[in-house]
C-alpha cells in the first residue's frame, strides 16, 4: 500500500527542519511562502527527511546571504485592519475533510471591528472542497451588508464567485462553455442568488494557519467535529455525486 508522505523537510525557508504535514497541517507553509530561494522537499518518514537535510547541511547555511521574503502576514494584516477602518465586514472562510475525502467541516469566522462571531458546520462523508465552497456561501448568507469583504485560502473557489462563473453557466443552463457540468453544482446553483443580491469584495487568503487571531482554522474545524460528530448528518449532495453504493456511510 502506497503511503502518504507526513514529513516535509525545509532546507532553506524562514525556519528550516522537519515538519509534520499529517492530519491535513499545513502551519508549515508559514516557513516557505514567499521566501526567495526557499528549498524543500516532502517525505513519508521522518528519518528520511532528516537524512536529506544532513546531506545538504552546507546549502543550508547559505539561507542568511538571501534576500529578505516578502512579509505577507503583515501585508494582508494592514489590508485587514484598513478595511476594518472602512467599516466593512470581514468573512473568513475555511473548510476540511480528513484524507480530502472523508469527515469534513466548514468553519465561518465574522470581523466587523466591534465583535468576532464564528459558525461550524460538518458532514459525515464530504470533501474538502465542497466543505470550501459551503464555507463562503454560509458567509454569503450571513452576510446583512453589501461593503462585506470574503477571505478565503481556496484560490479555484474564490475565482469562481470573483469572476462571477455561476451567473454564467446559469445562463448558459447550468453548463460550461464547451457543455461540461460544473463540478458541485447543487452548492453552486445555492449560491447564485446570494452571490447576485450581495456584492461582496473577494480576497485570497495566504494558506498560512497561524496567520489571524482567530486561531488555526483546521485545528478549529477538527476541534468541533470532535465534540459534535453525532449531531453531524450525510451530505447527500456528495453521495449523489459519486453514488450512495460507493460511499457507505457509518
Amino acid at each position: 500500500m502506497k503511503q502518504h508522505k507526513q514529513f516535509v523537510a525545509v532546507l532553506v525557508g524562514r525556519k528550516t527542519g522537519v515538519f509534520n504535514v499529517s492530519r491535513g497541517s499545513t502551519s508549515y507553509r508559514q516557513h516557505i511562502t514567499g521566501f526567495a530561494g526557499v528549498r524543500y522537499r516532502y517525505f513519508e518518514t521522518h528519518s528520511e527527511a532528516a537524512g536529506w537535510l544532513a546531506e545538504n547541511e552546507a546549502e543550508r547555511s547559505t539561507q542568511e546571504t538571501l534576500p529578505e521574503p516578502i512579509d505577507y502576514k503583515s501585508e494582508i494584516h494592514q489590508n485587514i485592519e484598513g478595511w476594518k477602518k472602512q467599516g466593512k465586514t470581514l468573512y473568513f472562510c475555511f473548510g476540511y475533510a480528513e484524507n480530502e475525502i472523508g469527515r469534513g467541516g466548514w468553519r465561518v469566522v465574522r470581523d466587523n471591528g466591534s465583535s468576532i462571531k464564528e459558525w461550524h458546520g460538518g458532514f459525515k462523508k464530504t470533501s474538502k472542497t465542497r466543505m470550501e465552497i459551503y464555507a463562503c456561501m454560509m458567509a454569503l448568507n450571513y452576510a446583512k451588508k453589501q461593503n462585506s469583504v470574503l477571505l478565503t485560502p481556496a484560490a479555484n473557489v474564490l475565482k469562481t464567485l470573483d469572476r462571477n462563473w455561476v451567473d454564467a453557466w446559469k445562463q448558459g443552463g447550468w453548463k460550461k462553455k464547451r457543455g461540461a457540468i460544473p463540478a458541485n453544482l447543487d452548492l453552486w446553483k445555492r449560491i447564485h442568488p446570494l452571490q447576485s443580491n450581495k456584492p461582496v469584495k473577494y480576497v485570497l487568503l495566504p494558506d498560512l494557519d497561524e496567520l489571524l487571531e482567530y486561531g488555526d482554522p483546521i485545528t478549529a474545524i477538527q476541534s468541533w467535529m470532535k465534540f459534535k460528530w453525532q449531531s453531524v448528518t450525510k451530505d447527500f449532495g456528495f453521495l449523489d455525486i459519486l453514488g450512495t453504493k460507493s460511499l457507505r456511510v457509518r
